[in-house]
């Protein structure tokens, strides 16, 4: 796996769904962005905060985090399994 086009976005042009809550990351608000390589490339995009929940939780994990797209809390690091991300 490798990461790839790290990006702290300070004002998104258009909504796009956090992959850690599901939750819209609405247009003008901050969000982190990078490509995950492996089998193909797939973008991530979330809040701020739940890249924060993110980081804690593979620093618990050993380094590593590997999870299910929209299955986590807003910033938090408990998992509460989604269906998909939430519309608004």
């Amino acid at each position: 796996m490798n990461v790839i086009g790290y990006k702290e976005i300070k004002r998104g042009r258009k909504n796009r769904a956090c992959f850690w809550c599901g939750q819209i990351i609405e247009l003008g608000q901050p969000y982190v962005s990078w490509c995950w390589v492996e089998n193909g490339i797939e973008r991530i995009n979330v809040h701020p905060e739940c890249r924060d929940a993110w980081h804690k939780v593979a620093d618990e994990e050993g380094g590593f985090y590997e999870t299910m797209p929209y299955e986590h809390a807003r910033g938090r690091t408990c998992a509460i399994h989604r269906e998909g991300p939430e519309r608004t």
